[in-house]
């Protein structure tokens, strides 16, 4: 890595991460003190274009997280970024290092590595950028470290108050004109406002992927225009990649509605296993079904649904390890089970399971709003399913459909 200009010093920001622990200590001991560390991707929004040096561990880069990445890198005034990893051919650091402020540095670091960090982030800089540690702390944080006062006179606002502070400090005409002003309604008790809910924590993630494929596609059409035409079978991944995205977020939104095709979902199931992809690695599927199951419903959509629950058993068995499927009748309820070992979710709850980038670095390849798309269409079908744990420790889907009337 070349020692960069002094005009382009920054404070010295670390991602999530062990080896980048290793790698701000180091630092810390050659002078150049670390001006905070980000314990998610998410967290870039809150420094908002601050001109920082950021520090990202390569080779534990998630898709999710490439959004984030660029984004900060486009806003940032002066930052750059560098990866720092054993693997530079990996698609996603490729794609991140087109641009001219990123940087590749291999790992474990050599001195003269070590030094140019140290020469780009600068000590003198990193401890006079107060602005973009405070920026980059979470609202909740925020919230503990305000002082009393502060918080007293955004209540005095919040009641109505701020009128007549700004009365007494106004000059006498504009004194006289709010006094002459017509009387304000008085306002509401500060606990029956309305209020808007902030969106979920998953909100932004789902903004930053958006925005991750279009500028894929973006950067896919740039190059259509001068390669030979294998640039539009990009843009044909990547607009898959989106109506792909959008089709769960409208799933998340509002439920598809009920399918009217008539099938056996004993039968279904079956032929689903049949066509699952499988690896050496893969562990084994027993299914036993429970003989005819008669649904109405939408079998492509089920499928899809099945695909998202399977895959995620699939990611936490192992080789020689075992899935269990089985199908039965319970009343006027058709029910599939899905039993597996939790593996990686052992001290996982299935809430933060169910949630939509819950799993984004524990199961990576799992699409981050998969499984809320996947319980969102079997509520549409009018059922649901459920992620429990039992006494085993062992995780398990139960889905439930309605029997179809007059068959079976």
């Amino acid at each position: 890595m070349q020692p960069p200009q002094a005009s382009e010093r920054a404070p010295l920001w670390f991602g999530p991460g062990a080896r980048l622990e290793e790698l701000a200590a180091l630092l810390s001991a050659l002078g150049s003190e670390p001006s905070g560390g980000l314990d998610e991707a998410g967290d870039l929004c809150e420094l908002d274009g601050a001109p920082v040096l950021l520090v990202w561990d390569a080779d534990t880069l998630a898709q999710e997280e490439l959004g984030f990445l660029r984004r900060h890198v486009a806003r940032s005034r002066g930052g750059s970024l560098v990866l720092v990893g054993d693997d530079v051919t990996r698609r996603g650091v490729r794609s991140l290092l087109r641009d001219a402020r990123v940087r590749f540095l291999p790992w474990p670091p050599d001195v003269d590595d070590l030094r140019a960090l140290v020469e780009h982030s600068g000590a003198a800089v990193a401890t006079t950028a107060p602005s973009a540690a405070a920026s980059a702390r979470s609202a909740p944080e925020r919230s503990r470290i305000e002082p009393d006062d502060e918080l007293a006179e955004i209540e005095s606002i919040l009641s109505g108050g701020e009128s007549a502070r700004l009365a007494a400090n106004a000059p006498t005409d504009e004194a006289e004109s709010l006094a002459g002003a017509p009387e304000a309604p008085a306002p509401a008790p500060l606990g029956s406002a309305v209020r808007l809910d902030p969106p979920p924590a998953y909100f932004k993630d789902q903004v930053a992927d958006l925005a991750d494929i279009a500028q894929r596609i973006q950067l896919s059409l740039d190059a259509a225009q001068t390669d030979d035409g294998e640039a539009f079978q990009h843009v044909g991944q990547e607009v898959e990649r989106l109506v792909q995205f959008t089709r769960t977020l409208g799933y998340l939104v509002s439920p598809p509605s009920p399918g009217t095709q008539s099938f056996d979902l004993s039968e279904m199931v079956d032929v689903f296993l049949a066509g699952a992809p499988r690896t050496p690695e893969s562990p084994r599927l027993l299914f036993r079904g429970g003989g005819a199951l008669p649904v109405r419903s939408d079998r492509a959509l089920l499928s899809q649904a099945l695909d998202a629950f399977l895959f995620l058993a699939q990611s936490c068995a192992t080789k020689g390890e075992i899935v269990r499927l089985q199908t039965r009748a319970e009343g006027e309820i058709c029910v599939l089970t899905i039993q597996f070992p939790p593996g990686p979710l052992a001290e996982i709850e299935p809430e933060q399971i169910l949630q939509p980038y819950g799993l984004r670095r524990t199961i990576p390849k799992l699409g981050p709003n998969a499984l809320a798309a996947a319980t969102g269409i079997i509520a549409g079908q009018g059922g649901r399913a459920l992620l429990e744990r039992n006494g085993q420790g062992r995780l398990g889907w139960r889905i439930e459909l309605p029997r179809a009337p007059g068959r079976g």
